[in-house]
């Protein structure tokens, strides 16, 4: 069905967003393709596509050569100059802020860890002096800012339901980011689970699965389900929320008082206890995880019998639960992000094993290409979206 984009200024903003989006999902798409896909015409891509081009946010590639006598085809990226995105990767060990322009390429980065718990004014003040210095230094015009947290969220995502890492409660933290930003821009807040899973399913490789599970591990643990390249938002933000689901190892007694609760079973403290003998001190700072999952991988390779026995308690475990949740949520593929990604392609092959032994035909484990890098990678596509829903 054609549409008319220029009806209304309603109509001409819902337009303008499903072209940048299309540019976002190509990274380099032409006009033509744009109006084909989106059925509009290509009058109206090309003025919209113009307006764009006008306020700097595309930019026009080399054309390329059409075939026959055609005119040739002019591709549109996103302009690498000018703007910015600001994502905020806030975990248990570390905080990264990082800038990158609007096609995600990084423009610089800072890394720093908090004494937990801490308070929500301490936080947004530090985030907030970091973001605004790399800003400009840069010399760049931010458009909008992602969020990601170790919490649980209210309705809409805006505010901060509960955090036992950072020890908050009900927090208002969007609108904190705001009063202490100098600029009035987009923002969006997701947990790490959903930021990860975003990041994971854009990735090109993961383009014929529609339905994936995202599990991260870490210090707690959560999940997220994409429905092709976006999150799913049918879901309620509680949805992942599963370190206490009685899933685990039943022996094992949780902070909260209960035997077999996820996060007590395989959250990283407990991978931790398990491989004591490999620690130097408890793992802290921003890479005492990745240190220590170093130590145990060395092991693992020698033959220790902790690592190796710490390992198969891991597989056993995280398969049973991925084989729960898959049967609920029927997923076409599964990604992990956390501290078990460091362990190698030979966990990996462990816990397919596993989960074949749980399941006649489980979803596809899938290791995507940014590993743990994907929470910091999400957060910048979520301030992209953002400033594309806010037009």
């Amino acid at each position: 069905m054609t549409t008319d984009a220029l009806s209304s200024p309603r109509v001409r903003s819902h337009n303008l967003g499903l072209i940048l989006r299309s540019v976002r999902d190509h990274g380099s798409i032409h006009r033509a393709r744009i109006a084909s896909d989106l059925g509009l015409t290509r009058t109206s891509v090309t003025r919209l596509v113009g307006d764009l081009v006008t306020e700097g946010i595309l930019v026009n590639e080399a054309a390329l050569p059409a075939p026959g006598r055609g005119r040739p085809a002019t591709p549109l990226r996103f302009n690498g100059d000018t703007f910015a995105l600001l994502g905020m990767d806030a975990r248990v060990d570390h905080t990264e802020v990082m800038l990158t322009n609007l096609a995600g390429e990084p423009l610089a980065s800072e890394v720093f860890s908090f004494d937990l718990p801490v308070a929500p004014d301490d936080f947004v003040a530090r985030v907030v002096e970091v973001g605004e210095r790399l800003v400009d230094a840069a010399g760049r015009r931010l458009l909008a800012v992602g969020v990601a947290l170790p919490a649980r969220f209210n309705e809409g995502f805006a505010t901060v339901a509960r955090s036992d890492r950072f020890g908050w409660g009900e927090v208002d933290l969007i609108r904190r980011l705001r009063d202490g930003f100098a600029w009035e821009v987009p923002m969006a807040m997701r947990d790490i689970s959903r930021a990860a899973a975003l990041a994971n399913a854009r990735q090109p490789e993961m383009a014929e699965h529609e339905r994936i599970l995202h599990f991260q591990l870490g210090m707690g643990l959560g999940m997220a389900l994409t429905a092709g390249r976006e999150l799913d938002e049918s879901l309620p933000p509680i949805w992942g929320a599963i370190e206490h689901a009685p899933l685990g190892d039943e022996t094992v007694l949780c902070q909260c008082g209960r035997h077999g609760c996820v996060d007590a079973s395989i959250g990283f403290r407990r991978f931790e206890e398990l491989t004591a003998s490999l620690a130097h001190g408890t793992a802290v700072g921003p890479t005492g995880i990745a240190d220590h999952m170093q130590r145990v991988s060395a092991a693992l390779t020698a033959g220790d019998p902790e690592a190796s026995a710490a390992v198969d308690h891991l597989t056993r475990i995280l398969a049973h639960v991925l084989a729960t949740v898959g049967c609920i949520v029927v997923p076409e593929a599964v990604t992990l992000g956390g501290y078990p990604l460091l362990l190698g392609a030979g966990f990996f092959e462990g816990l397919r094993l596993r989960m074949l032994e749980e399941l006649a035909d489980p979803p596809m484990l899938l290791q995507s290409p940014l590993g743990d890098q994907a929470s910091r990678r999400g957060t910048v596509m979520m301030a992209l979206d953002a400033y594309i829903d806010a037009l």
